[in-house]
C-alpha cells in the first residue's frame, strides 16, 4: 500500500475503462507511475479496435498510452494481417506498430513480407520497412520474390513505392527449372496490379558470376498484371553487357500467358532449289480451347506458300489440322492436309483408354521434300519424308493389362508402281499382362502380338506371337553374389499369300534360358567411392532361329546384357553363349556440409568416372545371327565405354568395339566437350570397320554457351 503497487500471480486479468484487457501469469500495476507491467504468456486484446498482441512480457505505460513487448511478440490487426517481430512498440494514440529488429508480416493474400525493421500505421494501413523481402503465393507453388532496400507499402489498396529492387520470379515460369526470371532496377512502384520499375535490367539466365549471357536494360519496365503484358521503353538486348539492339518500344505477354494473338518470330531461309525466303507468322486466339497460326512464307522465285494451322483442345480430346498451299513452283499448284485427333474414351473399366487417328495427304510425290524445310512444322506432320501413314489406333490400360490395336496405311512416295505404292496392316494388336509378381519367387508374364500386313497388291503376311516369360527375383548368395535368372517361350503361327511365308499355318517353338550374376563391390575414399562390379549371363536357346545375318544390328556394351540384346521381336538368339563384363565407376561424394545449395549438391552426384567392358563367346558360330553384331562368332568382340565427368571443363564420352585379336577397332565413337568461360567446344567422331561397317565421321563446333539461355516467348512491336 505504501508504494502503491498491485502485484498478482496467476492467470490474471487487468482490464482498464477503454475495455483493453491484459492476460499473464503475472501483473503488476504501479498507481503512482500509472505503468502496468505482465510476465508469461501475455495477451492484449482491443475488441473495439480489432488487435491482439501476444508476447513473453509487456509493459503499458498508461500515462503515454504506449505499449513496449520483450522478447519475441505476435500481434493480429483485423484478423487480416499476422506480425511476428520482437521488442515491439505499440502507441495507441496514433495506432502505430513498430520494431527495429527482424520481422515477419502476412497478410490475408498469402503474401509475407521479411523486414529488418518496420512501423506499421493502422489507420490508414500503411507499411514502412528497411530491407524488405516480399513473397507472393507464400507456401504455394509458383511464387515470386521482391527484395527493396526499403519501401512504403499500402496493404489495403496493394499499392507501394520503394527503393533498389529486385524482382525473382519463380523458376520453372518458362517450363525450365535451370531459369533464374529476375527484374533489377533502381526504384518502383505498383499499384492496381502494375508495377514499375525504373532503370531496369530483365533477364532469365541462371545466376552465375558476372554479368548474365542476355539481358534486356530499360529506361522503364512495366508489368500489367491486367492485360498481363512486360512493357519495355528506351530498352537495349545486351550480350554480356555489349548493346547489340535498340527497342524504343516493346512488349510482351507476362510469363502467365499460355497464348496471345500477335505477330511472332519471322524466319529467313535459303535453299539451291527455291532461293531465299521469309516466313512470317501470326498467331490468332479464337476462344479458351482454340487458336490458330496463318504462316505465308514469301520466295524471291514468285513462289509463295500459305500454311494454317488450326488447334483445339476439348475436356477429352485434342485436334490439330495442318493444310497448306503453294502457289507458283513449276507452275503448278501443290497442298498438303496433316490431321491428328487424340480423344481420351474415359473408359470407366480402364485406366486409361485413348483413340487416335491422323490423316497424311499430299498433292505431289516431292512436295515434302522440296518445301518441307522452309516452311513451319507441326506435331502432325509425317516422321518420313518419303512416306505417308494414315493411322487409327486403340489404347487401353487396364491394371491387370494393356491392349493395343489400330490399322495402318503407308504410301511410298518414291514410286509410281502402284502395285509398290501402297501397303497395308489391317489390323495389328498387341497384349501385355503380368500373372503375378511373386510367382514361385518370381514373376509370370504374357504378351501376344499379330498382324495382317498386305503388300504389293496381293502378298499378305499373317503372323501372331505369343510370347511366357518367368523371371525369377534377385536373390544374393553367401559370398555376395547377385544372382538372377529368365525362362522364355515364344510361339510363332505364320500364314502368308504369295510371300516367303507359307501358305499353309505355320507353328513354331523356341525357348531361351538366361542366368545372370553380378558381385557389387565398394571401396570408399576421403572424396570419392569406387565401385567394381563384374558381370556373367549365361544363355542357352535349344531350338535354332531364322536367318537374320543380314540384318542391321549393332551392339554396344551398354545393351549387350540385355536378355533381347539384338532387337529381334519373332525370334531368340540361337546357341549357347557367356557374356563376361566388368563395370568401374569412380563417384565424387556429395558432402551436404560443405554445399550451399542444392544445385552444388546436384554436381558432386554428376561428377564421375565410368569404364565399361564386356564380350560374348560361344561355343561354335551362329550363321544366322546378325553379322554387323559379332555375336555369330566364337569369340564376339570386345566391347567397351568410358566416361569421364570429373572435371567442370572437360566431358568426354568413348565408347569402342575392339577385335578379339586385339589389335582392331572396328567400332570407335569420341565425344568430348570443352568448356573455355563462356565458349563450349565439341569434338564428336565415329568410325566403323570389319564386320561393323565401313563408316567415318568427324565433326566439330564452336559456340558461346549459352547466348540467350533458352528464351523462349516472342517480342510484340
Amino acid at each position: 500500500k505504501n508504494k502503491e503497487i498491485v502485484i498478482t500471480e496467476g492467470n490474471s486479468k487487468g482490464i482498464d475503462n477503454k475495455n483493453r484487457t491484459i492476460t499473464s501469469d503475472k501483473l503488476t500495476y504501479n498507481k503512482i507511475t500509472n505503468i502496468v507491467e505482465a510476465e508469461g504468456e501475455v495477451k492484449v486484446e482491443d475488441i473495439l479496435e480489432n488487435y491482439k498482441i501476444n508476447s513473453e512480457k509487456l509493459t503499458f505505460f498508461r500515462e503515454i498510452n504506449k505499449i513496449i513487448t520483450n522478447g519475441f511478440t505476435e500481434a493480429n490487426i483485423e484478423n487480416d494481417y499476422k506480425v511476428e517481430t520482437k521488442d515491439a512498440t505499440y502507441l495507441l494514440d496514433t495506432k502505430e506498430l513498430s520494431s527495429k529488429l527482424k520481422s515477419t508480416i502476412i497478410d490475408n493474400d498469402n503474401k509475407i513480407y521479411y523486414l529488418d525493421e518496420f512501423t506499421y500505421y493502422k489507420d490508414t494501413n500503411l507499411l514502412k520497412g528497411k530491407n524488405v523481402l516480399t513473397i507472393t503465393n507464400y507456401n504455394l507453388p509458383k511464387s515470386d520474390k521482391f527484395f527493396f532496400l526499403d519501401g512504403i507499402f499500402n496493404l489495403k489498396e496493394k499499392s507501394f513505392t520503394a527503393s533498389d529492387t529486385k524482382i525473382n520470379i519463380h523458376k520453372n515460369i518458362f517450363d525450365r527449372d535451370k531459369n533464374d526470371p529476375r527484374i533489377y532496377g533502381a526504384s518502383s512502384k505498383g499499384k492496381n496490379n502494375i508495377t514499375t520499375v525504373n532503370k531496369g535490367i530483365f533477364t532469365t539466365c541462371q545466376k552465375r558470376e558476372g554479368c548474365p549471357p542476355w539481358s534486356i536494360k530499360s529506361e522503364k519496365i512495366e508489368h500489367d498484371r491486367n492485360k498481363k503484358q512486360i512493357e519495355y521503353k528506351n530498352a537495349f538486348l545486351n550480350v554480356y553487357d555489349i548493346p547489340v539492339f535498340y527497342f524504343p518500344k516493346f512488349f510482351h505477354p507476362d510469363p502467365t500467358v499460355n497464348r496471345q494473338s500477335g505477330f511472332l518470330r519471322p524466319e529467313i531461309n535459303k535453299s539451291n532449289v527455291l532461293g531465299s525466303s521469309l516466313t512470317q507468322p501470326y498467331f490468332k486466339v479464337i476462344s479458351d480451347n482454340q487458336d490458330y497460326t496463318f504462316s505465308p512464307t514469301w520466295f524471291d522465285k514468285d513462289i509463295i506458300s500459305l500454311q494454317n494451322e488450326y488447334r483445339q483442345a476439348n475436356e477429352n480430346s485434342n485436334f490439330l489440322a495442318d493444310f497448306g498451299f503453294v502457289n507458283g513452283y513449276k507452275n503448278n499448284n501443290r497442298s498438303h492436309l496433316f490431321i491428328n485427333y487424340d480423344l481420351d474414351l474415359k473408359l470407366e473399366e480402364f485406366e486409361d483408354s485413348n483413340l487416335f487417328i491422323a490423316v497424311e495427304q499430299v498433292s505431289n510425290d516431292t512436295y515434302l521434300n522440296v518445301f518441307d524445310p522452309h516452311i513451319t512444322k507441326s506435331s502432325a506432320r509425317p516422321a518420313n519424308l518419303s512416306s505417308l501413314n494414315n493411322r487409327i489406333k486403340l489404347t487401353l490400360e487396364h491394371e491387370d493389362y494393356n491392349f493395343s490395336s489400330g490399322f495402318d496405311s503407308y504410301e511410298n512416295l518414291n514410286t509410281s508402281r502402284s502395285s509398290d505404292r501402297y501397303q497395308y496392316i489391317l489390323p495389328y494388336y498387341n497384349f501385355d499382362t503380368v500373372f503375378g509378381e511373386k510367382f514361385f519367387d518370381g514373376s509370370i508374364s504374357l504378351s501376344s502380338s499379330g498382324s495382317n500386313n498386305l503388300n504389293n497388291t496381293n502378298d499378305l503376311k499373317t503372323s501372331i506371337t505369343n510370347n511366357l516369360n518367368y523371371s525369377s527375383l534377385g536373390y544374393v548368395n553367401k559370398f555376395g553374389l547377385k544372382n538372377q535368372y529368365n525362362l522364355l517361350f515364344k510361339n510363332n503361327n505364320l500364314i502368308g499369300k504369295k510371300s516367303n511365308y507359307k501358305s499353309s499355318p505355320q507353328i513354331e517353338l523356341e525357348s531361351l534360358f538366361e542366368f545372370n550374376s553380378t558381385l557389387p563391390l565398394i571401396s570408399r575414399q576421403n572424396d570419392f567411392n569406387n565401385f567394381l562390379t563384374p558381370k556373367i549371363s549365361f544363355k542357352f536357346n535349344p531350338y535354332g532361329m531364322k536367318d537374320n545375318s543380314s540384318e542391321t544390328r549393332t551392339v554396344g556394351v551398354s545393351d549387350v546384357f540385355s536378355t533381347n540384346r539384338l532387337g529381334l521381336s519373332n525370334t531368340f538368339e540361337e546357341g549357347r553363349s557367356l557374356t563376361f563384363g566388368l563395370d568401374y565407376r569412380k563417384e565424387k561424394l556429395n558432402s551436404k556440409k560443405n554445399k550451399e545449395n542444392e544445385n552444388d549438391q546436384l554436381d558432386d552426384i554428376n561428377k564421375y568416372f565410368e569404364l565399361k567392358l564386356a564380350t560374348v563367346i560361344r561355343d561354335k558360330e551362329e550363321r544366322f545371327m546378325p553379322n554387323k553384331s559379332t555375336l555369330h562368332r566364337k569369340n564376339s568382340n570386345i566391347f567397351g565405354s568410358i566416361k569421364n565427368n570429373l572435371y567442370d571443363n572437360v566431358q568426354i564420352g568413348y565408347d569402342f568395339a575392339l577385335d578379339n585379336d586385339l589389335n582392331t577397332f572396328e567400332y570407335n565413337s569420341i565425344n568430348t566437350t570443352f568448356l573455355f568461360g563462356n565458349f563450349e567446344s565439341t569434338f564428336n567422331f565415329l568410325e566403323e570397320n570389319g564386320e561393323m561397317g565401313d563408316t567415318n565421321v568427324l565433326s566439330t563446333s564452336i559456340c558461346l554457351n549459352p547466348i540467350f539461355c533458352n528464351l523462349d516467348y516472342w517480342i510484340f512491336f
